[in-house]
C-alpha cells in the first residue's frame, strides 16, 4: 500500500509525494522532503479532500500544522540520503 506525505518549505506552497510500497519510508521521505523541512505522512484522503476543494492549483493548498499534530519527521534533503546510501 502507498503511503503519502504532505511537506511545506517556508515561501513555497504545500507539496506531497507517494512514498510506494517496497520503499524504505524514512529513507525515501529523507530524499523527498528538503532538509529541515518538517513532513507529515497523511492518508490519502486528505489529498483527494485538497483537490476536492482547492483543485489541482497547489499555490492555494495550505498546510496547518496545528491541525496535523507533531510531524513524522524531518526532511533531510538529497545530500543527506545520499550519504545514508554511500553515494
Amino acid at each position: 500500500m502507498s503511503r503519502y506525505i504532505i511537506f511545506q518549505p517556508d515561501g513555497e506552497p504545500m507539496a506531497y509525494t507517494c512514498i510506494h510500497e517496497g520503499a524504505e519510508f524514512a529513507a525515501a521521505a529523507a530524499q523527498a522532503v528538503p532538509s529541515g523541512v518538517p513532513y507529515w505522512e497523511v492518508d490519502k484522503s486528505l489529498l483527494d479532500h485538497m483537490f476536492a476543494n482547492y483543485g489541482q492549483f497547489r499555490g492555494s493548498w495550505k498546510l496547518e500544522p496545528a491541525k496535523l499534530g507533531q510531524p513524522t519527521g524531518m526532511g533531510g534533503g538529497n545530500d543527506q540520503y545520499l550519504a545514508s546510501v554511500g553515494a
